[in-house]
């Protein structure tokens, strides 16, 4: 399990940057924020937080302390703040097996100043709109957009359509610029790693913007605009660029090409290129990117929605008991590793494999696990011993490999670096189920484990809760069930007496149930649904330490 920091990432560049790197197998993603009460704390893995960047000691100290207590290998500015301290911390944190990912100064000042930006793209020949300091310069033309020099994103723009509006512009260092009439603006996240490379282009056409921030686009851009950002990529990467870049392109309807703006750390934007498919971060952490299997996105939007935050009393709670199958395991994923392992067992003497894996899947999907084998004999007309040889290889294959959700691992480690005892009780027969956790090594993870086929019962038999309890040294009421099951795991878990319980809904699970079932079954002070997965019980229960 790799840790992954985020700095300064309360606001929405952090929640970019949160996104990006969970979507990455094998990585746990750790905020820490001057602010206490913020977006990202309820996305991440876990929270700290930090001394403001003007305590500049304390902010170091802090850190170096997180970085060495959480085993963090890898650190991302969120803003531009902290970039200078990030920049002086690099060699701290490189001795301690820990990479920085923020450019060199000469990178920083570009990003940091747009009349040295547009300077030095001048004297590189590549294409930048004329500026000037002055509105009223020689060959200035208007009407002029006019940039804060030292601003960033769409903020604090002023159009001027004749010189005497520039009376009334307010004081400040001004970048001055044509205000092109008809063009369209592209924005392009991506990466640069250690030796200097780019990460996969993929622009996106503003479509709408709102506030300043991107809320529509339209992914894809004509091949100037490519050309031009490979360009600039490889320039900042002799100068030192290292980490995650946002750059700005304008295109002209003639055609013409205009480097406008660049960030030396992430956009806030980046969640629209997540959803287009590529992920720059895991270009830089050399991590394999999911794959969306999908048609190429025509749009990309992003849109506000709410969330509650449950006002339960878990001060009592000093431990959690996990569900297995569909809950911490793809259940489904399993079973079909299994069906190809049987199916190769016994090839001559079944369909070919898509179509039985069809029509067991089938079976297994209208609720007949128990005997999807019985059911497809019985369908296709084939005889006991058959049905016989197919059970006894089912249960005789074992896969190498036990698929876990992408959330299991870094939740586990996060809650038990916050002091969270933690257990699991599992049904099904006791000897799958050791063969799943041991292709998945998870019992590492967990203080106890307890198999209800050792016991003889199921869930949601008290017995199988109370037996969990006493394997973790804990009383009942001071346990939490986790599971996928409002019945099974979540209502015997508060017949047994525990104090709580957490459903999660996988996608493609076996078992969903809508809000009204739910609410019939289980009282609603007693019962929390994790809307988006188990990253949330860390913000929902807190830190035990």
């Amino acid at each position: 399990m790799s840790v992954a920091l985020v700095l300064s990432g309360g606001g929405l560049a952090g929640l970019a940057l949160v996104r990006a790197l969970r979507a990455l197998p094998g990585w746990r993603v750790l905020v820490a924020d001057h602010f206490d009460e913020n977006l990202t704390r309820y996305e991440a893995h876990g929270y700290h937080q930090a001394p403001p960047l003007a305590q500049q000691g304390a902010f170091a100290h802090f850190v170096q302390d997180l970085v060495r207590r959480e085993g963090v290998q890898a650190v991302f500015p969120a803003t531009d703040h902290e970039l200078p301290a990030l920049l002086a911390l690099r060699p701290a944190l490189a001795a301690m097996g820990c990479k920085a990912w923020v450019s060199d100064a000469a990178v920083l000042a570009l990003a940091r100043s747009k009349r040295s930006f547009y300077g030095w793209l001048r004297d590189l020949g590549l294409p930048v709109l004329p500026f000037w300091a002055d509105p009223c310069a020689p060959g200035a033309s208007f009407p002029l957009l006019g940039k804060p020099d030292l601003g960033w994103g769409g903020r604090g723009l002023v159009t001027l359509q004749s010189p005497p509006a520039a009376d009334a512009v307010p004081e400040g260092d001004w970048v001055w610029q044509a205000a092109l009439a008809e063009f369209d603006e592209y924005s392009v996240d991506l990466a640069l790693d250690d030796e200097g490379r780019c990460s996969p282009i993929q622009p996106r056409r503003r479509v709408r913007v709102m506030g300043g921030f991107a809320m529509l686009g339209e992914p894809g851009a004509p091949p100037p605009v490519m050309a031009l950002v490979a360009h600039l990529m490889q320039a900042l990467a002799d100068l030192g660029g290292r980490g995650v870049f946002n750059v700005q392109i304008l295109l002209e309807l003639s055609g013409a090409a205009w480097i406008s703006d660049l960030n030396a750390r992430v956009g806030s934007s980046l969640p629209l290129t997540l959803a287009a498919g590529p992920n720059p971060l895991a270009h830089l952490l050399k991590a394999e990117a999911p794959n969306l299997g999908e048609a190429p996105a025509r749009r990309t939007l992003r849109q506000l929605r709410e969330r509650r935050v449950p006002a339960h009393d878990f001060s009592g709670l000093r431990g959690l008991v996990f569900d297995l199958d569909d809950t911490l395991v793809d259940q489904k994923a399993w079973i079909l590793a299994k069906l190809a392992l049987t199916h190769a067992a016994l090839e001559s003497e079944l369909p070919q494999w898509p179509a039985w894996r069809d029509a067991v899947m089938l079976i297994l999907e209208e609720g007949e696990r128990a005997r999807c084998f019985d059911s497809w004999c019985e369908q296709a007309g084939a005889g006991e011993a058959l049905r016989l040889r197919l059970i006894e290889a089912y249960r005789a294959v074992q896969p190498a490999h036990c698929p876990v959700y992408p959330d299991v691992a870094a939740v586990l480690a996060q809650l038990r670096s916050q002091g969270w005892r933690l257990g699991l009780l599992s049904d099904n027969p006791a000897v799958s189920q050791r063969a799943k956790l041991a292709a998945c090594n998870l019992e590492s993870a967990l203080d106890a484990v307890v198999l209800t086929g050792d016991l003889g019962l199921r869930k949601p038999a008290p017995a199988c809760f109370e037996a969990a309890a006493q394997a973790l040294q804990l009383a009942p009421q001071q346990l939490a069930m986790v599971g996928d099951h409002p019945w099974r795991d979540a209502r015997g878990a508060l017949d047994a007496g525990y104090a709580h319980a957490f459903l999660v809904q996988r996608p493609g699970a076996f078992f969903n149930f809508g809000a009204a079932q739910r609410q019939a079954w289980l009282p609603a002070h007693r019962h929390t649904v994790l809307e988006e997965g188990l990253h949330e019980l860390h913000w929902v229960l807190g830190d035990l330490r």
